[in-house]
């Protein structure tokens, strides 16, 4: 397999330090790179042979990058462990210790990432802010993972156009490192936010089938990207979203056949507290392919499961989808209920939206400042 220009370059950093120090600390960075890239069994070999060796060390550098590295290679095989964010402030502090800027900064953008995920928008703000102090001009190639995670926030704020600026200065900033596992995720994270905007808006009764081909057709061609680039995790996830567009689209059969096959994986790779997103689109497809019984079953699992999901935006999505579901069973005093519930649901996600973007513009003035000091 051809090995990416990012592991290439960590390699020749490697193989030209001078001092043990950075070069250990390189090789903990490219345990990092190879865990992005999906090359967990690699990572965690590399990760233990340098735990084993460092087990005396106390350079606080050296340590620091051995927490982050551990942290992403958990997060890739189950992001929900509290442990992961606990290792990555272990890192941010010990690399303030050290004075390496470059491990506070992606440190910091890793902890952005954990309060975005539990919607502690604040909190991301801070750390954003923060990193902005290390790396503030406006082409360092450090800041392309930033702005992916711009791009994720403004996606979810529902400001696209925004969104659509970061993920573009991402993808060419990450393109000039020859990053190619960011550039991966860059695509994948445009698409999956813009199939659970359509996604939503179709459960609510309000389509938009030419959209829905077109991010159809992109999640095509990244999960080719990936697979060209041999980035093996969460291969599922893509079924799944594209599911979701069959849904959209009335491709009944096609959707049914993804989640069939495709499920189980995802909910082991990570969706496992979506269950009811997937679980509900399903039982829909299975009611219009006349597979009564096994819509109920697929229904009574998403009810079931609905007080796992965290984001009130697939609450809503769900819950319009199973009030329409309902009403086609014949069961409008029950499909009323969950209208309500979905009506609710995506009123409180416009306002978590609202909220956003409040601390999305503290970022943007912190980030004039800092161009302006820069």
């Amino acid at each position: 397999m051809v090995v990416p220009r990012l592991l290439q370059r960590l390699d020749q950093a490697i193989a030209r330090a001078e001092l043990p120090l950075d070069r250990e600390c390189l090789k903990a960075e490219r345990v990092v790179a190879m865990a992005r890239l999906g090359n967990l069994v690699e990572a965690r070999i590399a990760l233990a042979h340098l735990k084993a060796q460092a087990k005396r060390q106390t350079e606080p550098r050296l340590l620091g990058w051995l927490s982050f590295a551990e942290a992403i290679v958990v997060n890739r095989t189950d992001h929900t462990l509290a442990v992961i964010p606990h290792l990555c402030r272990e890192a941010k502090q010990r690399a303030i210790t050290a004075g390496d800027q470059a491990l506070q900064f992606q440190a910091s953008v890793a902890l952005a990432g954990f309060d975005f995920h539990d919607a502690r928008w604040e909190a991301l703000a801070d750390e954003l802010m923060f990193a902005l102090t290390i790396f503030p001009a406006d082409e360092a190639p450090e800041l392309a993972r930033f702005d992916q995670l711009l791009g994720r926030a403004y996606s979810y704020a529902g400001k696209s156009d925004v969104a659509s600026g970061y993920y573009k200065r991402a993808h060419r900033l990450a393109a000039g490192e020859g990053d190619t596992a960011m550039i991966g995720g860059i695509m994948a994270d445009r698409t999956m936010y813009q199939t659970d905007a359509l996604a939503l808006e179709d459960a609510f009764g309000r389509g938009n089938p030419e959209a829905a081909r077109r991010v159809k057709l992109e999640i095509d061609s990244f999960t080719n990207f990936n697979s060209g680039i041999g980035k093996a995790d969460r291969q599922s996830w893509n079924s799944m979203f594209k599911s979701m567009l069959c849904v959209c689209l009335g491709q009944f059969e096609e959707a049914s056949a993804l989640l069939e096959t495709h499920m189980r994986n995802a909910m082991a790779e990570g969706l496992g507290e979506h269950s009811a997103y997937f679980h509900a689109p399903r039982a829909w497809c299975l009611w219009h392919l006349d597979e009564k019984e096994a819509a109920r079953r697929d229904m009574q699992i998403a009810k079931s499961t609905m007080h796992l999901m965290p984001d009130f935006d697939d609450i809503a999505t769900t819950q319009a989808r199973m009030a329409r579901l309902l009403d086609l069973m014949g069961h409008s005093n029950e499909a009323a209920l969950h209208r309500a519930e979905a009506d609710l649901a995506l009123a409180r996600y416009r306002h978590s939206q609202e909220a956003l973007c409040v601390q999305l513009s503290r970022v943007e003035r912190e980030r004039e400042r800092s161009l302006k000091r820069g």
